[in-house]
């Protein structure tokens, strides 16, 4: 009785002429809870040799709000911090691999 759905990102490349699409992408392929969230909320992902991943929040203007670098387990805490209530896009970035999806703060 219900839709559900998710929205896939693509980040795409244009050198030379050519369009290309990175493979490494795999969205929201993370635990994020709670979600949404009022004070702080626990991300795991996969991270099974301790690469050196940087988590960014985007608010929806696309505005950078918060950067956390050097993370190297597979869990890491987001605190509300100053953020205001509202939904916001994170991103986790590896050298190898990028996760997204959004996150909701009450």
């Amino acid at each position: 009785d219900s839709c559900y759905s998710d929205t896939v990102y693509l980040a795409v490349t244009i050198n030379g002429g050519t369009i290309g699409i990175e493979t490494n992408l795999v969205p929201a392929a993370f635990l994020l809870y709670p979600n949404p969230f009022n004070q702080s909320t626990m991300l795991e992902f996969s991270n099974e040799y301790q690469a050196s991943f940087e988590l960014m929040l985007y608010d929806m203007l696309g505005n950078r709000v918060r950067l956390v670098e050097n993370i190297t387990s597979n869990k890491t805490v987001i605190n509300k911090g100053n953020l205001t209530p509202g939904v916001y896009i994170i991103e986790l970035k590896s050298a190898s691999k990028i996760f997204r999806g959004r996150i909701m703060v009450e």
